[in-house]
């Protein structure tokens, strides 16, 4: 997938706003702005395409009192000047500012490609046709629709589809070592110089880290984001500096002009939890990185050693200290379910969910500050899905905390999303200390804590529930 991808011009004046908020030790990170580094500035609206046509010699016209004959077509010849040509200049100099900041040296090359939207969407309804991608948003469907993120009827590829088709303003593909820039004018305006230095950044990356280890199948999902915040993470700072000592406000403007035509619909479309688990490896992981900066000095020397130990979960993106001093998540031990599910069902997916995913889910309905604190003391979970085949799921998720008071912590913030999520009327059908069964119209749920780990169960009915509940007696 093109895990390597820039956003799109709705969410860059954020991304560069916070980047921006995180240089503001901007003479330590880029220098004094040097004279010759003006700001080519950018024409207020987009460039049709430019073609030159040249014709050759006119036809005389007839003479009136001749009889007209038809004449032969007039050849003509067009020469379309590539983009990536027409902004050599720019692309050199946005090079040069990303070497210089990012002190990584090319060790080759990086070809730019420019796509419009329409070849973007055509190279990703491709991949998403792949069948190791197409397995993948299944499982990831599966899963959003067990946590009520997203509802049963809804078309999750086509949503996944149509949101990254309009998000994805540039990517790096490590197999290629090719950059890929989205712009429908041969112009690159301020927007598309930013995510330039964003992807330039991510080639430097390649060439001295090599990031297709960062993109494999070996990791937890937990894992994965992490990584990722950390290889997103320094290129949104590498992007924020770029912006901050290179764009002007009346391009910034411009910027938000050309942002509030974007539509709204598909993205709106998604849940919200979608979008923080989204926009995590940029926004967060681009204050992780800063926090690497500035432990190692003001100096890229912790940057560059997180890639040979890079974080390893999403708190310790969240919290860099827990990084620095390498807190380790636990491993947390889960039964298998084919005995007390029976032969209808079949596990389809079985992973972490981490800090990150926790936080998304009570975000589905709680504010930020209770849910962030409930996620809070996180340190390690496990969860497995399983379905019947006809729509029903059985979710179970294990997790482990610092300590029981941040294992009660979090039992009742799930209890208060419990009871504030959009599930019909629920009855409290057991409501013990540290254990309790909400049953709503076709599903029952189970909470419970028992010392510092908590266990949630949401199946399709109580009898259901109470069959898995049996596999874990701790409880």
């Amino acid at each position: 997938m093109l895990i390597l991808a820039g956003l799109t011009l709705a969410v860059l004046c954020v991304l560069g706003a916070l980047a921006a908020v995180v240089v503001r030790n901007r003479e330590l990170l880029v220098g004094a702005p040097e004279p010759e580094q003006a700001v080519l500035q950018s024409t207020p609206s987009p460039s049709p395409p430019l073609t030159f046509t040249s014709t050759l010699t006119p036809v005389p016209a007839p003479s009136p009192t001749a009889t007209p004959t038809p004449r032969p077509p007039t050849p003509t010849f067009t020469l379309v000047v590539p983009p990536e040509f027409i902004n050599r200049d720019k692309i050199a100099e946005i090079t040069g500012y990303v070497i210089n900041i990012r002190g990584l040296e090319p060790l080759r090359d990086v070809p730019p490609i420019f796509l419009t939207q329409t070849q973007l969407r055509q190279r990703l309804e491709t991949e998403y046709a792949e069948t190791r991608i197409s397995s993948a948003l299944d499982r990831e469907r599966e899963l959003y629709v067990a946590m009520d993120l997203v509802g049963p009827a809804v078309d999750f590829r086509e949503i996944v589809l149509d949101s990254a088709a309009q998000n994805i303003a540039g990517f790096y593909v490590p197999d290629e070592e090719v950059l890929y820039l989205i712009a429908e004018s041969v112009n690159m305006f301020a927007s598309e110089e930013i995510v330039y230095a964003h992807e330039y950044t991510h080639a430097l990356q390649d060439q001295h880290f090599g990031l297709a280890r960062f993109l494999g199948d070996d990791m937890n999902a937990d894992q994965a984001i992490a990584a990722r915040a950390l290889v997103e993470g320094d290129a949104t700072l590498v992007m924020g500096a770029y912006q901050f000592t290179e764009v002007t406000d009346s391009e910034l403007q411009y910027m938000a002009y050309r942002a509030s035509f974007v539509e709204r619909e598909v993205i709106d479309a998604v849940s919200p939890s979608l979008g923080v688990l989204t926009f995590f490896p940029y926004l967060q992981g681009s204050y992780f990185v800063y926090t690497l900066w500035v432990d190692a000095g003001f100096r890229w020397d912790g940057v560059n050693a997180a890639y040979d130990d890079p974080p390893i979960s999403s708190e310790q993106v969240m919290h860099p200290e827990k990084y620095l001093v390498r807190d380790v998540p636990q491993t947390v031990p889960l039964p298998d379910l084919a005995p007390v599910l029976g032969e209808s069902w079949h596990e389809i997916d079985r992973d972490v969910l981490g800090e990150i995913g926790l936080l998304a889910w009570l975000l589905d309905h709680l504010d930020y500050p209770v849910a962030s604190e409930g996620a809070a003391g996180w340190d390690g979970d496990i969860y497995t899905l399983w379905s019947d085949g006809q729509g029903a799921h059985v979710l179970v998720v294990r997790s482990i905390w610092d300590a029981p008071g941040e294992a009660a912590q979090f039992f009742e913030t799930f209890t208060d999303y419990l009871t504030r999520r959009a599930m019909g009327v629920p009855e409290l059908t057991l409501n013990e200390p540290g254990r309790r069964v909400w049953e709503y119209e076709g599903r029952a749920t189970f909470l419970a804590r028992a010392g510092d780990q908590v266990l949630i169960i949401l199946a399709p009915n109580r009898a259901v529930l109470d069959r898995v509940r049996g596999a874990f007696p701790e409880f």
